[in-house]
């Protein structure tokens, strides 16, 4: 037992437990077998990651998105944040403006909540169909797909006059966004090493809680002095200036490579696979430039890595839900988004009555020290993160599991709790504004932590089965968000704040207390899941190589 991880009794190696080799000077993920690793020449990092033994294993083509240049994945990366970015506004754009539509539409608070749950629950409907879409045409036309149809729901949002409109504008949003929520974290597998995963699931995570804390600050004011339309006017101008620049900067990101895990390598694995670079090189076109041509919306060298039927990849995202790593997200990654969700919605609620007495503007620069909590939990999160695998790995024996990712929730649970307390506290005392702002910059420190250790964690267990695991989380996130969405409006004006936000701080904690198991049983969860065919180690690894390794695992286990 290592640490408090309880060791599996079924397999020899379990799919995410590496050795360390020096772990304390540099976290250098390696194989369990550095000589079978130094024969056979896997291939390693460069510069100073040059002692690190690459995983996933690249292939020889140059087109294979782990054989990118830095600025080509960066670029890649950033395309996809922006998008990202304009898509996750759209959702609580109206927040800071809930009173104005209530008096020009004549509806109740809970109806224009409602224009934000359409959105959501849509999303939450088409995530499996989308995460088809990519995995048999590409992530490249389901990007510029889903932002384009976005964007011309926003439009229509724009051009909304009833409350009918608005609604069906909001549900053709909900289908464009379905695609960010379902495949962005897979995205960032495809092209990025494991030693290089940590900052993008960071970044990731700051640009969520930037776009749903941070849209206010300009919505409000825009609501306040132009209308509420205007809002999505300068949303739609930025999502479809993002298609144009995704037809140049975003390249097909999924590809089939033939490869060998140095996890999973056999001396019969291993056999005469060498030759020349040259004859290598020869094999493959020649590597393609920063920009992509914008009239080829599928990559003309894309190979599907579905080889089942459309309609069977669709429900191949709903037997997710028998593993545990996915509850698992769920009630920590998904919960804690859910409260983002709640606290940006219910700003409106809360400050616009008494004794505050917030317009539309004022409820929106309240963001501002949401958007300062996020970015401290950015600066301040990655080198944590790094450190606790380091600090771990090099107390268990150089042996780096997953689980070493998890600590930093404690961190996470203790903001978000005392962030829901001394808002719900402050506000229901009348307390000064100072102070409930504060608590949303604690409540938006703590979810970017936690949601991040979360998004670390299932990278680096499930893998080539990302995707659906991130499907299969976004649709009870989103159903989740829906429901609270449906009754919170009601749950303030029946309880105090203090006691609506106590009860959501106990649920955050019962919630992010599930990373105490999921630390201890991690690994024998991760067997379980992989021995029955809910994860495959190292991301599109060629199937005979991940049976037959399989297979002799079992047979030594059984032995």
């Amino acid at each position: 037992m290592g640490l408090g991880v309880l060791e599996d009794k079924h397999l020899t190696h379990v799919p995410g437990t590496s050795k360390i080799e020096d772990a304390l000077t540099g976290g250098i993920i390696t194989t369990d077998d550095i000589d079978v690793a130094d024969r056979h020449r896997f291939k390693r990092g460069t510069g100073k990651y040059s002692h690190i033994i690459l995983v996933p294993q690249p292939s020889d083509d140059p087109n294979d998105p782990l054989n990118w240049t830095p600025l080509k994945k960066h670029t890649v990366f950033a395309s996809l944040m922006l998008a990202l970015g304009v898509l996750c506004a759209s959702s609580p754009v109206l927040s800071p403006g809930y009173g104005t539509l209530m008096v020009e539409l004549d509806k109740s608070l809970l109806q224009i909540m409602m224009t934000s749950g359409a959105s959501l629950i849509t999303s939450a409907a088409f995530a499996p169909f989308v995460t088809a879409f990519a995995l048999k045409f590409g992530k490249r036309p389901m990007f510029l797909f889903a932002v384009f149809i976005a964007g011309m729901g926003m439009v229509g949002s724009a051009l909304s006059k009833n409350y009918t409109s608005l609604i069906a504008t909001r549900v053709i949003q909900g289908i464009g966004c379905a695609p960010m929520e379902a495949t962005i974290f897979s995205i960032v597998n495809d092209m990025y090493f494991v030693h290089e995963r940590g900052v993008p699931s960071v970044v990731i995570q700051f640009v969520v809680a930037f776009s749903l804390d941070g849209v206010g600050i300009v919505s409000g004011p825009c609501i306040t002095n132009l209308g509420w339309q205007w809002a999505f006017w300068i949303l739609s101008i930025l999502t479809l200036s993002v298609v144009v620049l995704g037809l140049f900067t975003f390249h097909e990101t999924l590809f089939v490579r033939d490869v060998i895990s140095p996890e999973f390598a056999s001396e019969d694995d291993l056999k005469d696979v060498s030759v020349s670079d040259a004859e290598k090189q020869s094999q493959f076109k020649p590597a393609k430039g920063l920009f992509c041509k914008p009239w080829e919306l599928v990559d003309s060298g894309y190979t599907s890595v579905s080889k089942a039927g459309f309609w069977v990849t669709v429900l191949r995202t709903f037997p997710m839900y028998m593993s545990p790593m996915t509850w698992f997200a769920i009630l920590t990654f998904g919960m804690l988004q859910v409260f983002i969700v709640i606290s940006s919605s219910s700003i409106a609620a809360v400050l616009m009555s008494p004794p505050y007495y917030f317009n539309a503007t004022d409820t929106g620069l309240t963001s501002v020290a949401s958007l300062v909590g996020a970015l401290l939990a950015l600066v301040l999160f990655g080198p944590i993160l790094d450190w606790c695998v380091r600090f771990f790995s090099a107390r268990n024996g150089g042996v780096f599991e997953p689980e070493f990712r998890l600590p930093p929730m404690f961190l996470a649970t203790l903001f978000v709790c005392f962030g829901f307390v001394g808002y719900g506290y402050s506000t229901n005392h009348g307390i000064h504004w100072m102070a409930p702002t504060t608590c949303l910059g604690m409540l938006a420190f703590g979810q970017t932590i936690g949601c991040s250790t979360t998004m670390a964690y299932i990278a680096d267990s499930f893998c080539d089965r990302s995707a659906e695991a991130w499907a299969a989380i976004s649709i009870v996130r989103n159903i989740i968000s829906f429901s609270f969405l449906w009754f919170i409006s009601d749950w303030l004006a029946a309880e105090n704040n203090q006691q609506v936000f106590g009860i959501l701080a106990g649920l955050a904690v019962a919630c992010t207390a599930t990373t105490i198991p999921m630390y201890i049983y991690g690994k024998r969860v991760r067997s379980w899941c992989y021995r029955h065919g809910f994860v495959t180690f190292n991301n599109q690894l060629v199937t005979k190589t991940e049976s037959k390794t399989s297979a002799s695992l079992d047979e030594k286990a059984s032995e």
